[in-house]
């Protein structure tokens, strides 16, 4: 999977429940090239999750911004908002399957409980932190070892 593309599409599906809302919805991906040994729809799916729940927690006129960052072992997502921030219970919680710090009825309470899921079946990791501003939700997946590039043993 190419990390940055994926992020693109993603962000894009979002794009005009955003603006529809008056939030702005930026995205910041590295120049350099990545690659992850991911599925990618499952992926995009646990990113999406995250997107959703900034978009709720903002409610309107406010900003995400979703970002990528590489190193040399791995790869680190971000979705950051200006919401409200998490509450202690929303934190210790917020993975549990059917916990939902909105108001009743809006959402079954799976989407971080998926997203959870999914990071760990790709052996990451995720987590939720408050923000100077808002709710910081991070992702970090080993980056894929490029088969080439293994040095092999020669025999003189």
């Amino acid at each position: 999977v190419n990390p940055a593309s994926m992020l693109l599409s993603v962000v894009e599906s979002y794009r005009a429940e955003a603006e529809r809302q008056a939030i702005r919805l930026d995205l910041n991906v590295p120049n350099r090239a990545y690659l992850l040994d991911a599925d990618e729809q499952m992926l995009g799916e646990a990113i999406g999750s995250l997107i959703r729940n900034s978009i709720q927690a903002v409610g309107c006129q406010g900003s995400i911004l979703v970002s990528m960052e590489g190193f040399e072992d791995r790869i680190e997502f971000k979705v950051s908002d200006s919401g409200p921030g998490l509450s202690e219970q929303a934190r210790e919680h917020a993975f549990d399957p059917y916990f939902s710090g909105r108001e009743a009825g809006r959402g079954l309470g799976l989407g971080l409980c998926r997203a959870y899921r999914i990071v760990k079946m790709h052996h990451g990791e995720i987590s939720l932190s408050s923000g100077p501003a808002g709710c910081i939700a991070s992702i970090t997946l080993h980056i894929a070892e490029d088969s080439a590039s293994p040095e092999l043993g020669t025999d003189d």
